[in-house]
C-alpha cells in the first residue's frame, strides 16, 4: 500500500495507493509504503520523503522497512496513524 498526497503517480502497479489530503503539502507525492507478510506482519518503508516518517518518536530511515507492531502510532507530515488489528485472533499472533 503506498500513502501520500498523490501516491498514483508511483509506477508500482501492484500496490494499492492510499492519497491522504494535505492542503498544507506537508505529505510528499509517494510518503510511504505498507506492506504485509503472509504472517500478518506488517513493516513500514520511508520512500525518500521531504519530511520523514516517524515511528513513535523514532525516524525511519529511506527504503530500509521497519516491522510495526500493534499499537505504534506513525507520524508522516503531520498526520498521524496508528496500526490496529482487524481481529482479536490476528493481536494475538502479532504480540
Amino acid at each position: 500500500m503506498l500513502i501520500g498526497r498523490n501516491p498514483s503517480q508511483d509506477t508500482d502497479a501492484d500496490a494499492v495507493a492510499v492519497a491522504i489530503p494535505d492542503l498544507h503539502r506537508e505529505l510528499s507525492k509517494v510518503h510511504f509504503r505498507l506492506d504485509q507478510a503472509a504472517d500478518g506482519t506488517i513493516s513500514i518503508t520511508d520512500l525518500a520523503s521531504t519530511n520523514g516518517t516517524f515511528v513513535e518518536e523514532d525516524e525511519l530511515v529511506a527504503h530500509v522497512p521497519r516491522v510495526l507492531r500493534v499499537g505504534e502510532r506513525v507520524f508522516a507530515g503531520g498526520h498521524r496513524l496508528r496500526v490496529e488489528p482487524r481481529t482479536r485472533t490476528h493481536e494475538l499472533e502479532a504480540r
